[in-house]
């Protein structure tokens, strides 16, 4: 009974069953033009016994892009998936389902977590349409890192601390962000002289990490070519949702619109300007960061929500590569510790999602369909649009970057503040934008930037 009330989803409800019909769609009919490929040929090394990691040199060399570059958690999965494919004919279509079924089975994961802490939360995360679009569509594992984090903040909402290891270890078998919550974890749990949880929560992470790797490296010869993943991605250049990346993209559309007016010649492949002296900046930032989040946490005892949080914000934040996807390690904690200080990053996420790049990646490439929009446009137009398409599409994205920055800057101000008074607000920053605007009228053009919720805890 309790299981079944467990899985007990609303489907009497209209919104639900939008949603649900939502993400079937998204199952069956997209799949990132390049991610999902490479999880299928990931897929199908695994069902044939070779390994994950070795090809990544050989790749990068050969595409200029990554590989497989996750633990081995997500590794086991598509081995599950393409056994499955293998059995039911493996067809493309079939093989892309059921690596993105993974995605579904976490959202529904959350979606069911939620739901038993605030049934209000778990609304509003199947409201936000754009989850399943980048969760299910990239079939990238950062719905999963978000619902271990969550769960494992639930669980030490409770004094459960062997559950917050292992699920602490499975985040960690999936993507390497959550190993950054476990020092600030153990300084709480050393400031209030939780010895017993200390012990447990380490020796949970420790035989959850061994059984993830384990197996693997008993398997397949090529665990070790992890290490060069790692510093693959440690010496990458600032991309994504980074305020330098957005800088570069003002400086290409800046460069763009100079080149469209005078008398040079159009390519894309000169897009190249940018502050690229500010490199230094997103190389050591990321170590100077965490080091003054623990000096702070060291400080001042620091509660649950904060411990959680901040961390993993501060890697949105500092973190030299920050894909779309990433925003979801994160994203059910905030809708479950702060209802409502999502929002104000949702309109310039939704933005860069679809400028950054284009929207036609989603598209299988089996569909046979152009990567750029302008491609499907009859040639004068595509010659005479392309230009100023691109140059919109550069200016779109850096402007959605550098919003997104600074919204996120303050949403982690506001979660390190917590509910303490502030001078220029009187109040608490947690108001919401209605008591905002009639309290503060002359920071009404200010307010879109603060978050807003009406509950927030730091237990």
């Amino acid at each position: 009974m309790r299981f079944q009330r467990l899985l007990a989803f609303p489907i009497d409800q209209w919104w639900f069953r939008w949603g649900l019909v939502a993400r079937l769609a998204i199952l069956f009919a997209l799949a990132h033009v390049y991610d999902v490929p490479i999880f299928q040929d990931a897929s199908n090394r695994l069902i044939a016994g070779q390994g994950v990691y070795a090809p990544f040199t050989r790749w990068l060399a050969q595409h200029g892009e990554g590989y497989f570059a996750y633990p081995p958690l997500y590794a086991y999965m598509l081995w599950v998936s393409g056994r499955a494919a293998a059995i039911a004919g493996s067809h493309w279509l079939i093989s892309q389902v059921l690596i993105k079924s993974w995605m579904l089975l976490a959202d529904l994961g959350v979606f069911t977590f939620l739901q038993r802490k605030s049934p209000a939360a778990a609304r509003t995360y199947w409201s936000l349409w754009i989850v399943p679009l980048v969760a299910i569509g990239y079939a990238q594992p950062d719905l999963w890192v978000g619902l271990a984090l969550a769960a494992a903040y639930g669980l030490a909402r409770q004094e459960r601390w062997t559950g917050v290891g292992l699920l602490l270890a499975a985040g960690i078998g999936l993507k390497m962000t959550p190993l950054l919550v476990v020092p600030f974890l153990g300084i709480l749990l050393v400031q209030t002289r939780r010895w017993r949880g200390l012990w447990q929560m380490t020796a949970a992470l420790t035989a959850g990490l061994a059984a993830v790797w384990v197996p693997y490296t008993l398997v397949f010869p090529d665990a070790l070519e992890f290490v060069h993943i790692v510093e693959y991605h440690l010496t990458r250049p600032p991309v994504g949702l980074t305020a330098l990346s957005g800088l570069r993209l003002l400086g290409d559309a800046l460069w763009g619109l100079n080149a469209l007016a005078g008398p040079h010649p159009w390519g894309v492949g000169t897009l190249a300007l940018g502050p690229r002296q500010l490199d230094v900046f997103y190389t050591l930032a990321p170590h100077l960061g965490l080091a003054l989040l623990a000096a702070l946490a060291l400080v001042r005892q620091w509660g649950l929500a904060r411990a959680f949080a901040l961390p993993l914000l501060a890697f949105l934040l500092l973190n030299r590569i920050v894909n779309e996807q990433y925003l979801l390690q994160v994203l059910p904690l905030l809708l479950l510790i702060a209802p409502g200080i999502h929002a104000r990053l949702m309109g310039p996420y939704v933005l860069y999602v679809f400028a950054a790049g284009t929207p036609l990646r989603f598209f299988p490439p089996q569909y046979g369909l152009p990567l750029l929009p302008e491609m499907l446009l009859p040639e004068p137009l595509r010659s005479l649009g392309a230009p100023w398409f691109t140059v919109a599409l550069a200016a779109a994205t850096g402007v959605a970057t550098l919003v997104f920055t600074v919204r996120l800057s303050v949403v982690a101000y506001a979660l390190w503040r917590g509910d303490r008074p502030t001078p220029r607000l009187g109040r608490s920053v947690f108001l919401t934008v209605k008591q905002q605007n009639s309290r503060h009228s002359r920071l009404r053009g200010f307010a879109c930037l603060l978050p807003y919720t009406r509950v927030w805890s730091d237990g």
